[in-house]
């Protein structure tokens, strides 16, 4: 029988998301989905990011909930399962807030992508050393620079810069 226990296949091109189109991602995703066991506690959150960048907001919203899960129904008997943390908070930030990784973008990136359940996500993102707060909801996004330099910031491709002390903020189109 052919089995996966995670998102192996999946998580090079969650890693290196430029190197594959996604016409390629959605190829992987297609094959390899049905013959992943998800035994891995991370490949739920992996899947889930993925499942953003191709347009499938509910079905990344379905993985989220499955996988934030895992310590709230004594999945870690143990005390909390930090990796999994880690990837619940990768699917916040990584998947509906769409930030790229500073491997793919000089600059601080962002494309949401909040499903309907979510009517606003809120965090902050610490980029060269400064502290950067974002603000995402239906209508708009906004990111305050509380850091001591200027911050260039893309949001859906539209750039602008962020000075020290202030906010900017992108209208939803």
């Amino acid at each position: 029988s052919k089995c996966l226990k995670q998102a192996d296949v999946l998580m090079a091109m969650y890693l290196f998301p430029s190197r594959f189109s996604d016409d390629e991602v959605r190829q992987a995703w297609d094959y390899y989905l049905p013959y992943t066991t998800h035994d891995s506690s991370l490949s739920k959150a992996i899947h889930a990011i993925l499942a953003c960048r191709l347009g499938e907001v509910d079905e990344a919203w379905r993985l989220w909930l499955e996988t934030s899960r895992i310590d709230l129904d004594g999945g870690a008997a143990e005390g909390i399962h930090i990796a999994g943390a880690g990837g619940n908070w990768l699917v916040m930030v990584r998947g509906f807030a769409g930030l790229a990784s500073p491997l793919e973008s000089p600059i601080p990136s962002l494309d949401p992508k909040l499903p309907a359940q979510l009517s606003r996500l809120a965090f902050r993102h610490f980029w060269k050393g400064t502290c950067l707060h974002i603000e995402i909801d239906r209508e708009r996004v906004l990111v305050a620079n509380e850091g001591d330099q200027a911050s260039d910031v893309s949001v859906r491709g539209t750039v602008k810069t962020v000075p020290p002390g202030r906010s900017e903020t992108w209208e939803d189109r």
